[in-house]
């Protein structure tokens, strides 16, 4: 269709030059760029590492996360979006991906970034090029305020849209963009796509009033101008290759040609339309097991522990066990009384893990014994201070080791069973006892005496000693008087403690007066004057 009208014609330049406006004015705010003059890597925070991103963002090496494409929403710190597409970027180049942006990346850039002024952060919205106006993209305020929210290409919410012909109050397309007679096609005023989609600007090129006839005559005709490819943003990274903990994989993620698509004749999107990363799963956790060779055990018997982990680098116990264990091994509970529950503890970079195994232990049997002699008494010898008998014990269910003691408190023998084992007895009696953590099982007293022909002197068993008798008159009593003549009936008693009493005899003063061999001894004595030379004389006994 051709154009021949003056007032459609300067219609036509007129949307011409705005579009190449709009161009223009893109061109300076995406190259308001910096010099990168230092190196700059992976954690690094500065105003250079902002430069970069805004001329990787312009370049297409999107800068995810951080404002792609959006030049004034780039940050000064250098993440992992930033490694990422510098690594984009240093691949494009033909140089070393290692994320690393330094003098061979700067020099690849052959003196672009120096050229461009400072920059300046505007921050102005998507579709902006000044904090006046509104986005030719959303529709909100250039200078921020208070969303309004109207649709592409409205900037109050009557009329319709000069980009899609919609109504700007958000009702259902009754009409046509500018242009369109149908949602086919592109605007033959505006340009646009009738269906309100993609903006694809096409140039009405109006023929001149000279010539005529055949192809370029007065007819005129349109021509569209090309269109060059653009990259969609960055698709979220897909997920990771691997799941399982502990691993290392890779993620992908896309984007398109579509932003604009090429069209007649323009170029396709230059780089790569795929990303790959690496990407880590998270540390496996410590697992550990423990376990008891018997779970339930006698009382006073022990059991063995085994455990075993993943992933740990040092392990603790806790409770019926304590101190620093290995991440593997065995151990003895030693002999149990009472229950007991053995918590382990293993830690790795993963994170720490417990667990636990119970020993069971049964309740304490009844603790008996027994101690018995060879004979229940014994003699001692001329000399000696104590006879010999053999003793033997037994202890059932002992808590401990048996010990036999005599008194007081003297241990003489240890062990939970003895047999025939000699032990002294001292002169008259000897007790032993048995004893189990402090409790008296048995006990056998043994008596002794010295052997026959012997006696005890206080300290052993000798021979006996040859002790004269003893003897004393009983009658008359002592201090009687009898008057001559007179018969006197002489008694006395008589005992020898180591022998025995062949016969007493009386005197009288050294004259002998008679004897007795047998008790009671017994002796009369009839006296009269003429015996001692005088008459009436009065004896005192």
């Amino acid at each position: 269709m051709s154009i021949s009208n003056p007032l459609k014609s300067k219609l036509f330049l007129k949307i011409v030059i705005i579009t190449i406006f709009l161009f223009i004015g893109a061109s300076i705010v995406s190259a308001a760029q910096g010099s990168i003059t230092k190196t700059l890597k992976y954690g690094m925070k500065d105003i250079q590492v902002k430069y970069l991103q805004q001329f990787l963002n312009e370049k297409g090496y999107i800068v995810s996360r951080i404002g792609a494409g959006s030049v004034g929403l780039e940050t000064t710190y250098f993440g992992k979006a930033t490694d990422t597409a510098v690594k984009a970027y240093q691949r494009a180049k033909g140089l070393t991906a290692d994320g690393i942006f330094g003098l061979k990346s700067r020099a690849s850039l052959s003196g672009i970034l120096t050229f461009y002024p400072t920059p300046v952060v505007t921050n102005y919205p998507a579709g902006c090029n000044s904090n006046s106006g509104y986005s030719a993209f959303s529709g909100l305020p250039c200078n921020g305020s208070t969303a309004t929210n109207y649709p592409a290409g409205c900037n109050s919410n009557s009329g319709y849209s000069a980009y899609t012909g919609a109504p700007c109050n958000g009702s259902v397309i009754t009409s046509y963009p500018t242009g369109c007679s149908s949602a086919l096609g592109f605007s033959w005023i505006t340009g646009l796509r009738c269906d309100g989609t993609v903006v694809i600007p096409v140039i009405k090129k109006v023929s001149g009033s000279g010539g005529g006839g055949g192809g370029g005559g007065g007819g005129g005709g349109t021509q569209p101008i090309i269109v060059n490819g653009a990259w969609s943003a960055w698709s979220t990274w897909s997920a990771c290759s691997v799941t399982a903990c502990g691993q290392t994989g890779t993620q992908t993620r896309t984007r398109t040609c579509t932003n604009p698509v090429p069209a007649n004749g323009g170029a396709n999107c230059s780089g790569s339309s795929s990303e790959t990363q690496v990407c880590n799963t998270t540390d496996c956790a410590p697992t550990v097991s423990i376990s008891a060779n018997s779970t339930s055990v006698s009382y006073n018997t022990s059991a063995t522990l085994t455990w075993s982990s993943t992933n740990a680098t040092s392990c603790t116990a806790s409770n019926g066990w304590t101190g620093t264990k290995a991440t593997s091994g065995s151990q003895s509970t030693g002999n149990l009384t009472s229950t007991k529950i053995y918590t382990l503890t293993c830690s790795g970079v993963g994170g720490s893990t417990s667990n636990s195994a119970t020993v069971t232990v049964g309740t304490q049997p009844v603790m008996s014994g027994t101690l018995t002699s060879s004979a229940s008494s014994c003699l001692i010898a001329s000399g000696s201070s104590s006879c010999n008998v053999n003793l033997t014990w037994s202890t059932t269910n002992p808590q401990a080791i048996s010990t036999i003691t005599k008194p007081v408190n003297v241990n003489v023998a240890t062990g939970n069973t003895g047999t025939n084992l000699p032990l002294a007895v001292k002169y008259n009696s000897e007790t032993f006892y048995l004893y189990n953590n402090g409790t008296l099982l048995a006990q056998r007293t043994v008596t002794s005496s010295c052997a026959s022909g012997t006696v005890w002197n206080g300290s052993i068993c000798i021979p006996p000693q040859n002790i004269s008798p003893t003897v004393s008159i009983t009658t008359p009593i002592n201090n009687s008087q009898h008057t001559a003549p007179a018969t006197v009936t002489l008694s006395a008693n008589a005992s020898d403690s180591d022998g025995t009493i062949s016969k007493v005899e009386f005197y009288n003063g050294t004259t002998k007066l008679g004897e007795d061999l047998t008790s009671p001894y017994t002796f009369t004595w009839f006296y009269h004057c003429e015996y001692y030379g005088e008459c009436c004389t009065t004896y005192l006994f």
